[in-house]
């Protein structure tokens, strides 16, 4: 990959920019231009150090920036190097709950922020199916009752997977992105899992949203994801009353 100097908008409010945040910008254009997947590799830090014309300290930097986001991955070795990592909901959670300790962003916050913009995705979803995906669905809900009677965290992951999936479906990146990081915050905060004799009532709400989704109905589909959202939050709130104002701490997600 050559990495070929071109006009940003914006360069001439960025001439005070940090060397280090203008190599990991331009990597990240490049990444994103070419297409590169997860695994490709990168330059070496000293064929970057070349074509950018500065220091290997500031491609090391720039490089340390991008890693930290999840965006690439520092193998280390004779044939190592950096390579492309996917961008994920999980890395993007880490930034995200950085933020949210910051501005003393609570758990309940983060709830309200999914019960706000999930029943946005069910509609989108119903709007942009293809043939394709509406399989996806229907495997994810089948997928869900072969879990009904697993253990707590088996459970939990399958019912996360379905708004995951209709995330994915609403072909929206950033809607995906920001319902992945909300899911790994919640994970990670609190182990929230639904009583097993509550478990058939989640699966046929999944049902009710991705039967809406596979007709097309997406008004009926943002309707049901909202109904099923204020059952996840009243659930929620009666188990675990006593956290929901605790502030968000800056998470280790891996």
């Amino acid at each position: 990959m050559t990495m070929t100097e071109r006009p940003e908008p914006g360069d001439a409010e960025r001439r005070t920019e940090k060397t280090p945040d203008r190599v990991a910008r331009r990597v990240l254009r490049e990444i994103r231009e070419r297409k590169m997947g997860a695994g490709d590799r990168l330059p070496n830090e000293v064929s970057m150090a070349q074509e950018f014309g500065v220091g290997r300290a500031s491609v090391r930097e720039a490089m340390r920036i991008l890693e930290t986001h999840g965006l690439v991955q520092i193998k280390p070795g004779p044939r190592g190097g950096p390579v492309v990592r996917q961008a994920n909901g999980v890395d993007f959670g880490r930034s995200m709950s950085m933020f949210f300790s910051h501005s003393g962003v609570t758990y309940r916050e983060v709830i309200e922020a999914r019960l706000a913009f999930e029943p946005m995705q069910a509609r989108l979803a119903a709007e942009r199916l293809t043939d394709e995906a509406a399989q996806l669905l229907q495997d994810t809900t089948e997928q869900g009752w072969r879990s009904l009677d697993a253990p707590d965290e088996v459970w939990t992951d399958s019912s996360r997977v379905f708004h995951q999936v209709i995330a994915k479906i609403s072909d929206n990146r950033a809607l995906e992105l920001w319902l992945g990081g909300l899911l790994a915050v919640e994970a990670s905060y609190i182990a929230h899992s639904v009583k097993r004799e509550f478990r058939p009532y989640t699966l046929h709400d999944h049902d009710r949203i991705a039967a809406a989704v596979i007709a097309r109905d997406g008004a009926a589909a943002e309707r049901l994801s909202a109904e099923h959202m204020r059952s996840i939050v009243h659930e929620i709130e009666r188990a675990y009353s006593d956290e929901m104002g605790h502030v968000i701490d800056w998470l280790n997600l891996d």
